[in-house]
């Protein structure tokens, strides 16, 4: 699964605008925005907290790490079943 961590590149470093990725068990993709799309650091300030702590749980749950073959998994899931009261 990929994650996604803002970052700044300044000076040959990244400096990370929310928590850093753990870079010993990480492949970075890097991919360049224009500088009217970055968002300054303090932007994060305004989110709302709850939601982003309710997501950053639901990342560190993990909570498809069991699922071995994605495709039959959603395969799986996809099929259809009878509907409440319409057997």
């Amino acid at each position: 699964m990929l994650q996604t961590f803002e970052a700044i590149y300044e000076n040959g470093q990244f400096r990370w605008l929310d928590a850093p990725p753990n870079l010993l068990e990480a492949r970075l993709l890097v991919t360049v925005l224009p500088t009217s799309a970055a968002k300054p650091a303090d932007a994060a300030v305004g989110l709302d907290s709850a939601l982003t702590d309710a997501l950053h749980a639901a990342v560190r749950l993990n909570p498809f790490r069991d699922v071995a073959d994605p495709a039959a998994w959603q395969r799986e899931m996809r099929q259809d079943r009878p509907l409440p009261g319409r057997e």
